[in-house]
Order: C-alpha cells, then structure tokens, then sequence
C-alpha cells in the first residue's frame, strides 16, 4: 500500500488529534502513533504529512494549541492535591521548612548588605580624603608654575637689561677708543 494517497478523513483526523494530543500536554510523536495505528500508516508518514503539509494550512490552531498545552501544564503545577489529611500535614511541615530556609538566607544576605555598605562607605571616605589631598597637591603645582614662570620673567629681564648695559659699555669702548685713535694722530 505504500504511496496511496491521503484522504481528507485522514488529514482530519491526523489534524485534530495532534492538536488535542499537544493541548492536553502530549507530544506530536504520541499522536503521530496513535493516528497511524488507526489509519494504517506509520508514525513517520503521519508526522511527514504533519509537517509538510497539514501544520501550515492551519498555524493559528497550532500555536493556540502549544499555548493552552502550557497553561495546562501550569495549572497541574499550582494545584497541588491533598487528598488526606496527612498529607496536608506533610505540605505544611515541606512549607514550613522551606520557610524557615528562606528566613536564613534572608537572613545572611542583610549581613551581607551591611558589609559593603560599610565597605562602600570607607571607600567614599576615603575618596574624599583622596580628593582633599589632589586638590591640596594641585594647588601646590599651579603655585610652582606661577613662581617658574615670574622667576623666568626676572631671568629675562635681567638678561636684557644686562644686554643693553653691555652694549653701551661696547658703544662707549668703541667711541672712547676712536676718539684716541683721533687725538694720537
């Protein structure tokens, strides 16, 4: 029989139980089986037609299908069933435990906070006494500069002040030494 042709029937029904099997929490491979048993096909042909043709002419039901798949597994999760009294007892002791643990923990984490907070607030304090002391060092250094600099200002003054004293002294030389050079002859 291998190549026969898929049915309309088949492709519903392949179609619906897959979306039931995947909204109920099931898995396409369970349904893939389960459709082929009753068609006569294998779970590889049913998840082949699934795939290629059939999941793509409907994706809105698909999609809702894994949405309400997993609200129904987190449903199952938030009812927890107690069927005896025994075992509510048991959940309450499990909660109480739990409790307890988180209390520790919340416990070891405010020491914890307290720490760096007192770490944190060393550090700001020493920040400060940092920016205290590069505040006083700079200030040392702009009054360097401006003593180096008034000290080159002197340094050049002086240099054209003995420049010009030099060169009259040259001037008068010369002058005095020509006009001896004049009287001798």
């Amino acid at each position: 029989m291998k190549g026969r042709r898929w049915t309309p029937e088949e492709d519903q029904l392949l179609s619906e139980l897959v979306l039931y099997t995947i909204s109920q929490g099931g898995t396409q491979l369970t349904a893939f089986s389960e459709v082929g048993k009753k068609i006569g096909r294998t779970a590889g042909a049913c998840g082949f037609r699934w795939n290629a043709v059939l999941r793509g002419q409907n994706p809105t039901s698909y999609s809702e299908a894994k949405k309400k798949r997993v609200y129904t597994q987190l449903e199952k999760k938030r009812k927890s069933k107690v069927d005896t009294f025994s075992e509510a007892i048991d959940l309450l002791k499990h909660t109480e435990q739990a409790w307890i643990k988180q209390q520790k923990e919340i416990a070891k984490l405010t020491q914890s906070i307290a720490k760096t907070k007192q770490k944190v607030d060393g550090i700001k304090k020493d920040n400060q006494k940092f920016q205290q002391e590069n505040n006083s060092v700079e200030w040392v250094q702009k009054e360097v500069k401006t003593r180096y600099e008034e000290l080159l200002q002197l340094i050049e003054h002086l240099k054209q002040e003995t420049n010009a004293s030099g060169v009259a002294s040259s001037l008068t030389k010369s002058i005095v030494g020509k006009a001896d050079s004049t009287t001798s002859t």
